[in-house]
């Protein structure tokens, strides 16, 4: 028997046992007359040109947020990552963002660079790989994204699109392999501050020459608003170097998220769309934002990717923004820890 049967037969198996309470009361039982709907017809296409759903996901960075994580006792810590990473059971992430570490404040505390000047090289620093890790443990099929908000000051002596980032990212990519980990994308260009075209294409070939050829760059993340689409469409060379265009909170920023349009460039591009980070509310209470913009990015703005920022707030309360992301995890001292509206609101999509 379907489960749509049973259901149905429950429900008339209810209402006959309330009917019948009613009656055994002495009360009279009123017919309710319920108008008739009408008939809908749907059309599903599986040769269609919809898009397909890279995966709704969080972000890692911008400072220390995740940073307490690392410090909670078992069997909180495995708890926390469960909810967040474990398929089918919390939130389920399918992408995760990290930041690439920069020695730099980079919103809300800072992640260390795993070279801190021109010849260092120690890829256990930071907490990002610990991190990337046990979320692969837990969901093997979740996607990796690299992105820097600010680099040590010898990066191209204070120029961070430079051939001295291009090689940071290298050796970057190189320590993600020490740790077993893949990286699926990379943005090649600084978070909200600094993009370019040719910066850009150096970086493609520079993938491609190093044995990097199956990491797919992102163009954008910056704010406000989508970059990139109107070079492209005059520039093939830079159009191919790109796989995904985003934007920042494109549904408006700490807002209700029920208009998230995209410009038509970037929908007419061919390429993925995604909004690289949105959120930034309470975790409890940016939950109905999230609910919509879900809902609305994939179908008014054709995105195939919606990040959160962020992942959870793992840091103490006197650091700003200190109860923003999808989860509270701020005391490992005592293992308490509370998982947030916002968490489930992803896990419902």
């Amino acid at each position: 028997m379907s489960r749509l049967r049973r259901l149905l037969r429950r429900l008339r198996a209810a209402a006959v046992v309330t009917a019948g309470a009613v009656l055994a009361s002495g009360s009279v039982l009123t017919a309710v007359t319920v108008p008739a709907q009408a008939a809908t017809s749907i059309t599903i296409n599986g040769s269609s040109g919809g898009r397909t759903l890279d995966g709704v996901g969080a972000v890692s960075g911008g400072g220390g947020n995740s940073r307490l994580l690392i410090d909670y006792p078992e069997p909180q810590r495995s708890q926390i990552l469960d909810y967040l990473f474990k398929p089918g059971y919390g939130a389920s992430l399918q992408i995760l963002k990290v930041e690439i570490g920069g020695d730099t404040n980079s919103t809300s505390g800072a992640e260390a660079s795993h070279a801190h000047f021109r010849g260092d090289l120690n890829c256990e620093r930071g907490y990002e790989w610990w991190i990337m890790e046990q979320a692969k443990a837990r969901n093997p099929g979740i996607k990796l994204v690299g992105l820097a908000w600010g680099a040590p000051g010898w990066i191209g002596n204070g120029t961070f699109l430079s051939q001295d980032m291009i090689d940071y990212y290298l050796s970057w990519l190189g320590c993600a392999k020490q740790h077993n980990l893949t990286i699926d994308y990379l943005t090649p260009v600084q978070n909200e501050r600094k993009w370019d075209v040719n910066f850009t294409i150096n970086v493609r070939d520079a993938l491609n020459a190093n044995g990097y050829s199956n990491v797919k760059l992102i163009m954008g993340d910056q704010y406000p608003g989508w970059v990139g689409a109107d070079q492209a469409a005059g520039n093939p060379t830079f159009r191919n170097a790109v796989d995904v265009f985003t934007a920042h909170y494109p549904c408006g920023y700490l807002g209700p998220q029920s208009s998230c349009p995209t410009p038509a460039n970037f929908l007419n591009s061919g390429k993925q769309l995604w909004a690289g980070e949105n959120g930034s509310q309470d975790y409890n209470g940016g939950a109905k934002a999230i609910a919509r913009g879900l809902n609305r990015g994939y179908i008014d703005g054709k995105w195939t990717g919606y990040l959160h920022w962020n992942l959870l707030a793992a840091i103490t309360p006197n650091i700003p923004w200190p109860t923003v992301g999808l989860m509270v995890a701020n005391q490992p001292w005592s293992g308490w820890y509370s998982v947030g509206k916002n968490l489930w609101a992803m896990a419902h999509t």
